[in-house]
């Protein structure tokens, strides 16, 4: 989903990415996201963002792995910067 801030910023935001448990550790998530952060800097994004529940660790380690920010707000919530 892209939405457009006020400022006319455009954020790319990841509402929900599971990937099936045989595929799990394979580098599917990786590849998925690194592929949606590709296509939202092509349509001119210049944030990403994503959450995650509190107790899904590995999640939160993928995410980290990939240089998102973390900011804990309810659930945990990475961003990156695209520009």
């Amino acid at each position: 989903m892209t939405l457009r801030s006020p400022s006319g910023r455009l954020t790319t935001y990841v509402h929900e990415l599971d990937v099936r448990e045989e595929w799990r550790r394979q580098g599917v998530a990786t590849a998925l996201i690194s592929e949606a952060m590709a296509i939202a800097r092509v349509s001119g994004s210049t944030r990403f963002w994503l959450s995650t529940g509190g107790h899904n660790e590995v999640a939160q380690e993928l995410y980290a792995s990939l240089g998102g920010e973390r900011k804990p707000l309810g659930d945990v919530n990475y961003w990156w910067q695209l520009d």
